[in-house]
């Protein structure tokens, strides 16, 4: 229902209202209105924001997607010093043992 709806409802409904009790049910109606009012108000702002985040979220994702691709394939791997294991030269069978014939 529209707020102009609404308040053709209202304004209907009032002049249906004895007048004996017109100042009552005016009241009540207007109680009622600017409830309604609220509600409707309330609800706009939240469905502004629920788009404003979901655009947002949306924008989010692709950057981190770019971000993620990016990463993932121009940045060079980089060795790290600490890591390297010095080569090792092969050894012949006769490095293998010492001077009593023991095993190294």
């Amino acid at each position: 229902m529209t707020r102009e709806e609404h308040k053709a409802f209202v304004n209907q409904l009032l002049g249906m209202v004895a007048s004996e009790h017109q100042a009552t049910a005016s009241q009540i109606l207007t109680n009622l209105t600017e409830d309604y009012e609220q509600t409707l108000a309330t609800s706009e702002t939240r469905a502004t924001e629920v788009q404003n985040l979901t655009a947002n979220n949306e924008e989010l994702r692709k950057v981190n997607t770019q971000l993620f691709l990016k990463v993932g394939h121009s940045i060079p791997q980089q060795e790290n010093p600490a890591h390297e294991q010095p080569e090792e030269k092969p050894m012949a069978f006769s490095e293998l043992f010492n001077e009593k014939g023991e095993l190294i």
